[in-house]
């Protein structure tokens, strides 16, 4: 028996893939049921993450931009009373 097929599920999360695929598994299809369902949700993390990672920025950017332009504004307002 391979190492994979030697590690244990817990047997609820092992019910809920059996109820998924609609049929029994084996303990290597339930590990690696598992596995690949933990890999999708880290690539998915990864993804949010460069995701907000760049959100957050062009966010910062356009506050800035919004103060320079709203100074700039002042500064033109200002120059047509005088």
């Amino acid at each position: 028996m391979n190492k994979i097929a030697e590690q244990t599920i817990n047997p609820t999360t092992r019910l809920a893939y059996e109820k998924l695929y609609g049929r029994t598994l084996s303990n290597q299809d339930a590990f690696e049921a598992n596995h690949n369902l933990i890999g999708f949700f880290n690539v998915l993390l990864r993804i949010d993450k460069r995701l907000n990672n760049s959100d957050s920025h062009r966010l910062e950017s356009r506050k800035k931009g919004r103060y320079h332009q709203a100074n700039s504004d002042k500064n033109r307002g200002s120059n047509k009373n005088e």
